[in-house]
C-alpha cells in the first residue's frame, strides 16, 4: 500500500475535499493556484485517484474524495490509514448504482448484470432510473452513475464507450395475417403504436417509408416499451422493437418478430459516464462487466 508521502499535503488534500476548488483551496492555504495544482498533481499520483474532476463550469468530487471528506478531520494516525491507496482487494458499494436507461435495460440485462456484480463486488445493486433529460446534468451531478442507451451530444468531458449495435425489428401479435405475408402494403395498412418518451410519433421508420413514398398510420404513442408489447400482443397495431428485446419478451407475452418491409440502420448502443467514475473501481466493474454481458471485448476506459 502507498500513502501520502508527506505530511505536509495533508493540509492540501483538506482544503481541496472542504472547497471542491483549486482557486478556493489556494486562497484558503495562501497559496498561489499554480501551487495548489501541483500539490493536487502530486496527491492524484500519490492516492491513485484524480480527486476532483471538472463537471462544466465547476470541479467535482470523486467518490474516493468523498470518502476521504466525510471522514475528515481526524487523529493524524487514522488520517495515515485513510490516505492508504486501494490493496486491489474486492470494492464494497455503500449504495447502488443508479443505472438511466429505457425500460428494455432492466427486461434484458438487469438479472444477468445483478448477478455477475454479485460476485465481484460486495454489496453491490441497482436502481434503473427512466429516462427523462437525457443531457450531461444528471451525469455531472451524481444523480446518475451510466447510462445506458443511444448516446447523443453529452459535452466534452462526458466519457462514452459503444458497446454494439442493435438491429431493429417489427412486431406483431401472434397469428396475425401480416406473418404469413409481411409485405409493404401490409405493413402500412395496420396501424402502428410507436414508443417515445418525449411523444414523438415520427423517427427513422417513417423517414424510410417517406423515401418510398409511403406512411404509416401511428395513431397511439406510449413512453415505454413494456407498455407497446402489451398492445401489439392484443392483435390490433404493429410495433418496431429493438431485436433482443422482441425475442425476450415475445414468447412471454405473445407476439412475433419479423423483418420490416423496409431497410433500417441498426442502433448503436453504449454507456456513457463523468470522469469522476473513471477510476472508481466498483464503477470500472459495472463497465466491463457490461461490456461481457454484451459480447464486447474488454477495452481501456
Amino acid at each position: 500500500m502507498r500513502q501520502v508521502e508527506s505530511i505536509d499535503l495533508l493540509p492540501h488534500l483538506e482544503a481541496l475535499l472542504a472547497t471542491e476548488s483549486v482557486t478556493l483551496a489556494a486562497q484558503r492555504m495562501g497559496l498561489s493556484p499554480p501551487a495548489m495544482s501541483r500539490a493536487l498533481g502530486r496527491l492524484r499520483t500519490q492516492l491513485g485517484d484524480p480527486l476532483l474532476v471538472r463537471a462544466g463550469r465547476r470541479m467535482v468530487l470523486t467518490p474516493r474524495a468523498h470518502s476521504l471528506r466525510d471522514t475528515l478531520p481526524g487523529p493524524l494516525g487514522a488520517l495515515r490509514r485513510l490516505l492508504a491507496r486501494p490493496d486491489g482487494g474486492r470494492p464494497r458499494m455503500s449504495r447502488p448504482f443508479r443505472i438511466r436507461s429505457s425500460d428494455a435495460v432492466p427486461c434484458l440485462l438487469g438479472p444477468p448484470l445483478a448477478q455477475a456484480l454479485a460476485t465481484r463486488v460486495d454489496g453491490a445493486a441497482l436502481v434503473f432510473v427512466s429516462e427523462g433529460d437525457e443531457g450531461p446534468g444528471a451525469l455531472r451531478d451524481g444523480t446518475v452513475d451510466l447510462d445506458l442507451g443511444v448516446q447523443g451530444e453529452l459535452g466534452p468531458e462526458i466519457l462514452v464507450r459503444r458497446l454494439l449495435t442493435v438491429p431493429m425489428r417489427a412486431i406483431a401479435a401472434r397469428g396475425h395475417p401480416i406473418l404469413a405475408a409481411p409485405t409493404l402494403d401490409a405493413y402500412c395498412d395496420v396501424p402502428h403504436v410507436a414508443v417515445s418518451r418525449t411523444g414523438r410519433a415520427r423517427g427513422p421508420l417513417d423517414e424510410a417509408l417517406a423515401a418510398l413514398g409511403r406512411a404509416r398510420q401511428v395513431p397511439i404513442v406510449v413512453a415505454s416499451f413494456l407498455d407497446a408489447a402489451l398492445l401489439v400482443a392484443g392483435g390490433g397495431y404493429l410495433g418496431l422493437f429493438p431485436g433482443g428485446l422482441a425475442a425476450a419478451l415475445g414468447p412471454r407475452l405473445g407476439f412475433e418478430a419479423f423483418a420490416p418491409p423496409v431497410a433500417l440502420p441498426p442502433i448503436p448502443f453504449g454507456m456513457s459516464w463523468h470522469p469522476r467514475m473513471q477510476e472508481d473501481p466498483a464503477h470500472r466493474i459495472l463497465r466491463d462487466t457490461l461490456a461481457e454481458l454484451l459480447g464486447g471485448a474488454r477495452v481501456p476506459g
